[in-house]
């Protein structure tokens, strides 16, 4: 008896590559996104520079000459009045054009200015980071982002400026001149510069000393900075002391048993951001060894290198701050940071990977000496990333998370999450509103969901086992170069990284970058090839922007004259479905030098394919004859599916057939040649107006064979719209054959 049946798939799932998936899921799923209006897979994807009219260039705008972008970062500040595209790219000399090995040789930091389709270098000489080393790092705190990479002294940037990020050394103390006690010669001892000398009556309320005929007098000094964030610098080594012997012989009388002011030289200028300088002073130490400081005065600028100190001890302020309250920056090398609290938290660097040290709230410049967590004494690895998650600081290991919670008043606590997943993927961390923080650890994807206040749970789940079979495709060598970002526009957490051992090439950028794609709508997966990412962000419009992993890296053969013009410098990710860019060489004879034109690759290549579908019994021999595509009509595109059964490795090819009604007349399409709208693929006639896309259903018509199971599938480089699909079969009850008994073998 023969049954028919027209099973309809709504709902296209991402990807399960598992052997009993979900019946919606896809078992391959290629560069799609999905389509806001009806909720289906859209293929219509790709890249676009974001130098402005490229075409009309001969090369490359600011990015000319550039290699690998080996960071990206979007600034948004001032309430997004203002904002900062931030990259980090190699430039080849101009002059020498030394390739391909000098191409990093002057890696430096700019930012992008599109109007001017141009850059602003704000440092040089930056360091580019191996292959297993994550590259710089960018944190928004306060009015400044952090710029850490781990290869070169930790900055800020301001939006005007770059400074150094935190105390690196111990400044000098300020040097004091000796009073002259004998105040009728006019003048200081010190004759290099010669200052009218300071005397004080007993009953004055200035001057330092003692009035007393013969006592000694001794004092010291130590200075500060503050930085425009209040952080105060570690104090200076004690200056040398100024002394000198209170004198009632002196000739007049009037200038017997006085005090003194003291004159002090060098006050060191501080760092670049200092706004003042605070100095500290004993007193007097004319009985006793014990030097205790005390507040003295602030010097409100960063520019007067002398001061005349007439303050007398009764008249000192506050204790002068402990040698741990301020030390110098803890970790030179530090790779990330993470703001949390008010504080700056940043790792140890590669020479102390196990630490984590935190600043003074409000005042990132500023860490006290016992400011820090030690994860050394527990399993898990070295520190690798650094997140903040709503009340939590999640702290990254290689093979663990801990989980930092409290604040600065009561105390900072630390203790384990989860032991056995970790990550070195710094830049694949990204928070997912409403859903968790998602990361690339060598196992697959994890997703870190809930809290710990109120009587909830965190939990850390495994994303990726739709996708087993593409993770296994990861370079876990290079993990550390992986990044991924989410953008609340597209609704999509990327994450690419390098995949099947290789590494980027000029002939082929993207061929060992893959990228996976997380679909927040559908909770589930596709992948992104032909995409040559190499670091990547989100800008405030929530697109997503990336650096290329190649760039110009190499010289015009054979006279190593120049540049190729390849694609070079930032990208972002559109609904155009264009893959790059290409050049086009004119000229090159005896007296006219080669000429370049830039121009477009095209549509970018997609994929589509079913899940194997048994219909709910395998064992059951199936004869499909229809398959039926829901989609949009596209004019004159053609189409055709391709299917297999049994999981064959062999597939079949339907005959092409037009994205349009096919119970209806011919739409009409746009035609290259009149540059207008006709009727018909093939017609001449001209129309006014570009039609609405139409709902509709492509049929294909199947071989009819018996299968098992099925899958069918489509791959084109024309815009498509798959929104759900019908199989048409019948069945008569024929089973599967039993095992084979023997073998021809």
């Amino acid at each position: 008896m023969n049954t028919e049946s027209k099973p309809k798939y709504s709902g296209i799932l991402g990807i399960d590559e598992r052997i009993e998936p979900n019946p919606k899921s896809s078992y391959k799923l290629t560069n799609w996104t999905i389509d806001p209006k009806s909720k289906g897979w859209d293929n219509r994807i790709g890249y676009e520079t974001i130098v402005s009219n490229i075409t009309s260039l001969s090369n490359w705008a600011g990015f000319q000459n550039g290699g690998p972008v080996n960071s990206v970062y979007y600034w948004n500040t001032h309430q997004g009045a203002k904002s900062f595209l931030l990259y980090e790219q190699a430039y080849a000399n101009a002059t020498t054009k030394i390739f391909p090995d000098d191409v990093n040789a002057d890696m430096s930091l700019h930012f992008w200015k599109g109007n001017e389709r141009d850059k602003t270098t704000i440092d040089t000489q930056r360091s580019k980071p191996a292959g297993d080393e994550v590259y710089t790092h960018y944190n928004p705190i306060g009015k400044v982002l952090a710029i850490l990479s781990g290869n070169g002294k930790p900055i800020k940037f301001d939006g005007l400026k770059v400074y150094t990020l935190g105390f690196m050394v111990r400044h000098s103390p300020p040097r004091p001149w000796n009073p002259n006690p004998d105040a009728s010669a006019g003048v200081s001892d010190e004759t290099v510069i010669p200052i009218q000398a300071h005397s004080f009556a007993l009953d004055k309320s200035y001057g330092l000393g003692s009035t007393t005929t013969g006592d000694e007098n001794r004092f010291r000094w130590k200075l500060s900075f503050v930085m425009d964030d209040g952080s105060e610098s570690p104090l200076s080594a004690p200056s040398i002391p100024a002394f000198w012997s209170t004198t009632g012989t002196t000739i007049p009388a009037t200038y017997n048993n006085k005090k003194h002011g003291v004159y002090l030289e060098n006050v060191s200028l501080g760092p670049e951001g200092t706004i003042a300088r605070k100095l500290y002073r004993t007193q007097n130490l004319n009985d006793t060894d014990e030097e205790i400081y005390y507040f003295l005065d602030i010097i409100p600028n960063n520019i007067e290198t002398n001061y005349i100190d007439v303050t007398k001890d009764t008249r000192l302020g506050a204790l002068a701050p402990d040698e741990d309250y301020s030390v110098l920056f803890p970790a030179p090398s530090t790779r990330f940071s993470a703001t949390f609290k008010n504080c700056l938290f940043i790792d140890g660097g590669q020479s102390d990977p196990q630490r984590i040290y935190y600043s003074e709230p409000l005042k990132i410049n500023q860490y006290k000496a016992l400011s820090f967590f030690d994860v050394g004494s527990r399993d898990g690895g070295d520190v690798t990333g650094l997140f903040t998650y709503y009340n939590n600081l999640l702290v990254f290991r290689e093979r663990a998370i801990d989980i930092i919670r409290g604040d600065a008043v009561n105390g900072f606590t630390i203790s384990p999450l989860v032991q056995g997943i970790g990550t070195r993927a710094l830049h694949s961390i990204a928070l997912i509103p409403q859903t968790g923080v998602m990361f690339l650890s060598p196992d697959g994807v994890f997703l870190i969901s809930g809290g710990l206040d109120g009587g909830s749970q965190m939990t850390v789940n495994k994303m990726s086992d739709p996708i087993v079979e593409t993770i296994k495709r990861l370079n876990k060598a290079n993990i550390a170069r992986a990044c991924g970002v989410y953008s609340e526009k597209w609704r999509e957490y990327q994450v690419y990284f390098v995949a099947d051992g290789g590494t980027p090439n000029p002939d082929n950028p993207a061929k060992y970058t893959l990228g996976l794609v997380f679909h927040l709508e559908k909770m589930s997966w596709s992948i992104r090839e032909n995409f040559p990412v190499n670091c990547i962000t989100v800008d405030s419009r929530g697109e997503f922007i990336f650096g290329h992993n190649i760039g110009q890296s190499f010289a015009t053969p054979p006279l190593n004259a120049g540049l190729l013009p390849n694609e070079t410098g930032l990208f972002f990710i559109s609904r155009d479905r264009n893959y790059g860019y290409t050049y086009v060489a004119t000229g090159g004879g005896p007296q006219q030098p080669v000429s370049y034109t830039i121009s477009r690759k095209g549509p970018l290549p997609c994929l589509w394919i079913s899940a194997n579908q048994d219909f709910g019994i395998q064992q059951i021999k199936k004869h499909i004859k229809y398959v039926y595509l829901s989609c949009f009509t596209e004019g004159a595109n053609k189409y055709q599916v391709f299917y297999n059964k049994d999981w064959s490795y062999d597939y079949t090819y339907s005959n092409e057939g037009y994205g349009q009604r096919p119970e209806y007349k011919e739409q009409y399409v746009f035609n290259a040649v009149e540059n207008n709208l006709v009727y018909g693929p093939s017609a001449t006639n001209i129309v006014p107006n570009w039609e609405v896309p139409l709902f509709t259903q492509l049929k294909f018509a199947v071989a009819n064979q018996a299968a098992s199971t099925f899958s069918v599938g489509i791959q084109t480089s024309e815009d498509f719209i798959l929104i759900d699909y019908t199989l048409e079969f019948n069945t008569s009850g024929t089973e599967t054959r039993a095992a084979r008994s023997r073998s021809a073998y």
